[in-house]
């Protein structure tokens, strides 16, 4: 579990690259705005959301306001079994 912090880049309204992870991504946003690009949907994220991204699914975010968030990852990214 970590927190995000992240601020939107000026004039930033190009298609971002998407990834995937071997791990389900999740979070809870506590302040800003982001955008979720996943599954060829874009998701708007505001004070109170909450997202799971799957495991595989490529995805982006596009920050559209100074934002802080909770993200979690399962299982924990870089955690060797």
């Amino acid at each position: 579990m970590w927190l995000w912090q992240a601020l939107p880049a000026p004039g930033d309204n190009r298609e971002k690259t998407h990834i995937s992870q071997d791990c389900e991504v999740m979070g809870y946003v506590i302040s800003g705005r982001a955008e979720l690009h996943v599954d060829g949907k874009a998701i708007d994220l505001r004070p109170g959301d909450s997202w799971v991204v799957p495991t595989g699914a490529l995805h982006s975010y596009r920050i559209l306001e100074p934002l802080t968030a909770i993200k979690t990852s399962h299982p924990p990214a870089g955690q060797i079994y």
